[in-house]
């Protein structure tokens, strides 16, 4: 049985809480967060008793064997490499996308990681779909001939649920649509050709008196 925490508790741990207690493999055994009210709530949904709104002391208290790190985006790499170097025993990091808010911040994550000889991961679901794997299955079988071009599109009712102060709207928290949706497509480009982009650029549009950030 695999001991898990889960740090930041939000909207998108709850899908991180669901797999817990649905896995016979995983005991959903700590979660951490700095809103004591989210916490109690998490705690009590998931039926987790350990709830702690300070890291430190989790990783202190707790033995691990999986962080899943679901805080903001703009603090994924100095969770990361905190539970790196604090955890012991610990055997794998799974992180929300984006993994982290720029390159440089990614490779610090990975130079904790790998000093420590736990693996990194990154929570992109649609590696594992089967829709998607037979897609790459056909694509690499030659069924569609040469891949010449990738067109897709991401997109997500937001204004339905989420109010003007969401993160999702905040760059300064790791929200905005190209690290919330549009990595799904870069994702999936690099997952479909097998290799790495040599040129990138973005155009976007504002609907006015919408959410701002």
């Amino acid at each position: 049985m695999l001991r898990a925490a889960i740090v930041g508790t939000g909207e998108n741990a709850r899908d991180h809480g669901r797999a817990c207690s649905r896995s016979s493999r995983v005991q959903l055994a700590a979660i951490c967060d700095v809103s004591p009210a989210v916490l109690e709530r998490f705690g009590s949904e998931y039926g987790v008793d350990a709830r702690y709104t300070d890291l430190e002391e989790m990783l202190a208290s707790e033995e691990l064997d999986v962080v899943i790190v679901s805080t903001w985006g703009a603090h994924h790499a100095a969770v990361v490499e905190a539970v790196a170097g604090a955890a012991t025993g610990l055997r794998a990091i799974l992180v929300e996308k984006p993994i982290s808010m720029t390159a440089a911040e990614c490779q610090r994550m990975i130079d904790a990681t790998a000093k420590h000889g736990v693996l990194l991961a990154e929570a992109f679901k649609w590696r594992h779909d089967p829709q998607h794997l037979r897609v790459g299955q056909l694509v690499r079988e030659g069924r569609i001939g040469a891949v010449r071009a990738i067109h897709g599109f991401f997109t997500s009712p937001l204004v339905r649920f989420a109010a003007a102060d969401n993160w999702r709207y905040d760059p300064r928290k790791g929200g905005g649509s190209i690290y919330d949706t549009a990595s799904y497509l870069v994702h999936f480009s690099r997952l479909m050709v097998g290799s790495e982009p040599v040129q990138a650029f973005a155009t976007a549009s504002f609907a006015e008196g919408g959410p701002s950030g």
